[in-house]
């Protein structure tokens, strides 16, 4: 199943065309845990579609967390034009699939510590 929604997803298909294709012949976890009560199929096929190789925190994409990713979202929160996330899934440390400033308050705790 993960191969299929690798491939699926290296054609940039959307998650619903993924769930489309992938939900009818293997319906092996309910939508909203697995037998465990740990994973979703969902957070499954997210943590499978945002595989690729980035460091926590690095919205510009420099290769290293620093202060200025905290700047840089802090703009882009703030809707300033010229701020443009190079890597926004960096950015979603609270893995919700949004940018907000909870994000932003696990930024500046990462920082401090």
């Amino acid at each position: 199943m993960k191969l299929i929604v690798t491939a699926l997803s290296a054609i940039g298909a959307s998650v619903s065309d993924i769930l489309a294709v992938v939900l009818p012949p293997y319906i092996i976890w309910e939508l909203t845990q697995d037998a465990k009560g740990e994973k979703s199929l969902l957070k499954v096929i997210n943590d499978t579609l945002r595989s690729g190789s980035y460091v926590a925190g690095d919205v510009n994409a420099d290769g290293s967390f620093n202060v200025s990713d905290l700047v840089l979202l802090q703009r882009w929160l703030l809707a300033t034009p010229d701020a443009e996330l190079a890597n926004w899934q960096a950015g979603d440390l609270c893995e919700d699939n949004r940018l907000d400033v909870f994000d932003l308050c696990l930024m500046r705790r990462m920082l401090v510590e």
